[in-house]
């Protein structure tokens, strides 16, 4: 089949939203495959971000189809892919992220998270940046005609089939993987205290500034963990401002943790390594699931976990990590005492992490997805190229 990928425009400070869809491009010229790809972008005839084609590599670079602006007299009711799937001549397109609108083609739909559905008091999944209802009527026009729908766990596959009504045998669970640069070592003789001015131990979060991510009751958390404790714990908060970073700052103030609490803003990934190498443990408060990225990186470079014990959790992380209670500062603060001060504790949790993402290579979520195109292919074969369904936008 002639497959479409379709890559939207993502900036490198956009988190997840970035980092996946380059982990998976930077598989595709490593993984064999009968299908012709076909890498597709939308946005008004750009290309897509230098750094995912780098990711991609010379193959990936060589599928980019550069697109025109729709041409409203021909074709009004499709959007500038819906026109390039009809041009490109494509069997199937893959939405590789989850905000996409339906095609005149068999398509496959990608969901990350439902999260507006199940925690929808957050501002930046209700009325901030992609409302509620426009997450709402993305899903609804999105899913139920997708012919296939890929998310990370079964919790994520429930969430879809409940509040959608999307046939079961239409959702493939398909882990995240990691981005191979986590696993190699990182460099012994960098010395990221000294560069970040870190004087201490320090336990590490890499997440966006939203609310959901929880700074707050890590802040409290981290208070009452130096109380309790004669050698303080310093934080390392990293990643770029969502709109909340004025208040963790606030916080930061009220509770007096200036001294131990350390923003340094989004860093290139060498220096992720080298923190998550160097760190006590990570810990990840998160109040969203069930599927995250940055408890995998952590697993993959060698840093313990502590994370929220959120729906799918326990599904993505197994027994690799501590979970706690993300509402509850002591619990988390108990979740850190756990790992920072058991050093056998602390040396079993990075083994079974390393072991938990050993198979959650790129390489092998491309060949997933593969798998799924390659049981879509003797249906899709029953009709030309020449008919293409009629689109309600």
């Amino acid at each position: 089949m002639r497959v479409g990928i379709k890559v939207g425009e993502i900036s490198a400070t956009c988190g997840g939203t970035f980092v996946l869809p380059g982990t998976i491009l930077g598989a595709l010229s490593a993984v064999s495959s009968p299908h012709e790809i076909v890498l597709l972008q939308d946005i008004q005839g750009a290309k897509p971000p230098a750094s995912l084609l780098h990711r991609a590599g010379r193959r990936g670079q060589r599928l980019v189809q550069r697109l025109t602006n729709t041409q409203p007299a021909q074709l009004p009711e499709l959007d500038d892919v819906g026109q390039a799937v009809l041009q490109q001549r494509i069997d199937v397109l893959w939405h590789m992220l989850p905000l996409a609108r339906p095609v005149p083609v068999p398509y496959i739909a990608t969901v990350w998270d439902l999260a507006h559905r199940c925690l929808p008091l957050f501002p930046e999944v209700s009325v901030a940046e992609w409302t509620w209802q426009e997450r709402e009527d993305n899903y609804r026009r999105l899913l139920p005609c997708a012919c296939r729908v890929l998310t990370g766990t079964n919790v994520g596959k429930n969430e879809i089939v409940s509040f959608y009504g999307v046939s079961p045998g239409n959702v493939r669970v398909v882990p995240f993987p990691v981005d191979a640069r986590f696993r190699k070592p990182a460099d012994p003789t960098e010395n990221i205290r000294a560069k970040y001015g870190i004087p201490g131990r320090f336990v590490f979060y890499p997440a966006q500034f939203w609310a959901h991510k929880n700074h707050v009751n890590l802040l409290l958390a981290l208070q009452r963990y130096n109380n309790d404790h004669p050698l303080p714990l310093h934080l390392v908060l990293t990643g770029s401002d969502q709109g909340n970073l004025d208040h963790v700052k606030s916080t930061i103030r009220r509770l007096e943790l200036l001294t131990f609490v350390h923003v340094l803003g989004f860093l290139p990934h060498e220096d992720l390594r080298a923190i998550y190498a160097q760190s006590e443990a990570m810990v990840f408060p998160t109040f969203f699931g069930p599927d995250n990225i940055p408890p995998l990186e952590a697993f993959a470079a060698g840093c313990p976990v502590v994370a929220s014990h959120v729906q799918g959790a326990e599904e993505q992380l197994g027994d690799a990590a501590i979970l706690f209670n993300p509402a509850s500062p002591a619990e988390i603060a108990e979740a850190i005492a756990r790992v920072v001060d058991d050093p056998a504790k602390r040396s079993e949790l990075i083994a079974r992490g390393r072991r938990r993402v050993a198979n959650l290579t790129p390489e092998n979520y491309v060949r997933k997805v593969f798998e799924v195109l390659d049981e879509i292919e003797p249906l899709r074969r029953c009709w030309g190229k020449n008919r293409g369904y009629e689109i309600d936008t």
